[in-house]
């Protein structure tokens, strides 16, 4: 029974230098692409460690020797959704809880302003995975662009062109798949001059524009 009890003691004692770390991110919500910051404390001092997102390593550094790090990681291209315990931290030695994350919709155009007919690239990230979807200039009515279907990352890109009957202002453009999920931005309508009557001329000369 002696020699039992103590075999117990020895197989739940912590190994020697191994310290419990504690961590945070900056959020825990963020589409694809953003920048995340992650600090910790508690670690073993100089220890290397690799932050890891499902298996995939996605920063990683040493600790300083009072055993603290501040790093920064980018959001994987990943489909929208909620992803438990997908955040990992290691350290050969130390022990620290996972995390879970939230990956949400966002679009990006390739150009903010210009004028009427101008074309204009959206790329659409953190969308759900093999879908259509649907981009609007304005009112959600008419799509002025159309996606057969985002990929398994949830990812897409479209293009289309401003449209003709459009005055000068500030216009959102919304992406939006099969399941609502959606992700907005702003787009600006700027003058252009498309003729001109003249290229030369003299003073007081009429010019039509």
């Amino acid at each position: 029974m002696l020699i039992t009890a103590l075999l117990g003691i020895g197989a739940l004692a912590a190994p020697v230098g191994a310290a419990a770390g504690t961590w945070t991110i900056s959020t825990a919500t963020a589409a694809p692409g953003s920048i995340i910051t992650a600090a910790g404390s508690g670690f073993t001092a100089n220890n290397p460690y690799t932050i890891k997102w499902s298996g995939t390593v996605v920063a990683s550094g040493n600790a300083t020797v009072s055993g603290t790090f501040s790093t920064s990681f980018t959001v994987p291209s990943v489909a929208r959704g909620v992803y438990t315990d997908v955040l990992t931290i290691e350290s050969v030695g130390d022990t620290a809880t996972a995390k879970s994350f939230t990956v949400t919709s966002a679009i990006t155009l390739s150009v903010l302003s210009g004028p009427i007919g101008a074309s204009v690239t959206v790329n659409g990230y953190g969308f759900a995975a093999s879908q259509a979807a649907n981009v609007y200039f304005g009112a959600l009515t008419t799509p002025v662009a159309q996606v057969p279907t985002t990929d398994a990352n949830g990812y897409f890109f479209a293009s289309f062109l401003v449209p003709t009957q459009s005055p000068r202002a500030a216009y959102t453009i919304t992406a939006r798949d099969a399941s609502l999920n959606q992700a907005t931005a702003t787009f600006s309508i700027i003058p252009r001059i498309t003729t001109i009557s003249a290229e030369a001329g003299g003073v007081g000369d009429s010019v039509t524009i």
